[in-house]
């Protein structure tokens, strides 16, 4: 593998774990029907 300019790839996904569990957490409790709520205009959470 090379080396680009930037320098070697930093694997940054432990740092998250708090924040991917809240993430998980949230989308778990979630009924059925807020995953068809909308967001935004044409977003639905889904």
């Amino acid at each position: 593998m090379t080396t680009s300019w930037l320098g070697d790839p930093v694997d940054a996904r432990p740092l998250f774990g708090s924040e991917l569990q809240a993430l998980l957490d949230t989308l778990r409790g979630l009924r059925l029907a807020d995953w068809s709520r909308t967001a935004l205009p044409r977003w639905t959470v889904q």
